[in-house]
């Protein structure tokens, strides 16, 4: 299966916070300056054409590298359903690549928030067992309504290959025969011998003529 990327109204769910942060520090400053000011005014401007350039600015310096930044975190996010494992890349700056096998996966759960309804998305959280560094929850969001990956998974799970732990083998002794018992206790005498016969030729005495 080819790589799926999320729903492209995740690019608007990444960035709504931060809109709704700054648009927050907007409003309380000039909120600010417009109450506490006299002569409401600021940098020689008045706090209406100040309201209006600052938040220009906003759009162009802070929402505007943010919409980039994050259109670029779309492209980069993608998940593949391969044979046997769920492939999940993503990351701009720090690059991920998570291989979930399959056999692996203990629970699949849909999650939809009041947004995630209102954009007619969902997110998906995979479990997994396994060593204790692969243990752990992923969550792919954004899933486009219509798509049951859930399903996917499931029949992949249950079509996947299960490779069979091979089970260490207990440890047998090694039994000789008594025919080979009786053959080294042979080689060891003759060896014995030798070494006898050897030492007593060191021993003798060289003959004299």
């Amino acid at each position: 299966m080819a790589r799926m990327h999320l729903d492209p109204k995740m690019k608007l769910l990444w960035i709504l916070p931060i809109f709704i942060f700054v648009v927050f520090l907007w409003a309380v400053a000039v909120g600010a300056i417009y109450f506490l000011d006299p002569d409401m005014t600021v940098f020689g401007m008045h706090v209406t054409l100040f309201a209006i350039v600052s938040f220009v600015c906003i759009l162009i310096f802070v929402m505007l590298p943010a919409y980039v930044y994050y259109s670029l975190e779309y492209d980069a996010f993608t998940y593949e359903l391969g044979f046997s494992e769920l492939v999940i890349r993503r990351g701009v700056l720090a690059t991920s690549l998570n291989a979930i096998p399959y056999s692996h996966i203990t629970s699949i759960e849909v999650q939809r928030s009041i947004i995630d309804r209102a954009l007619g998305i969902s997110s998906i959280n995979i479990t997994i067992t396994g060593p204790m560094e692969e243990q752990g929850m992923f969550v792919l969001p954004g899933i486009p309504a219509g798509v049951d990956l859930v399903t996917e998974i499931k029949e992949r799970k249950d079509d996947a290959p299960k490779t069979a732990q091979k089970q260490p083998a207990s440890a047998q002794p090694s039994v000789r025969s008594d025919d080979e018992l009786a053959l080294l206790v042979r080689e060891l005498r003759a060896l014995n011998l030798n070494l006898a016969s050897l030492l007593s030729a060191l021993k003798a005495p060289p003959n004299r003529k």
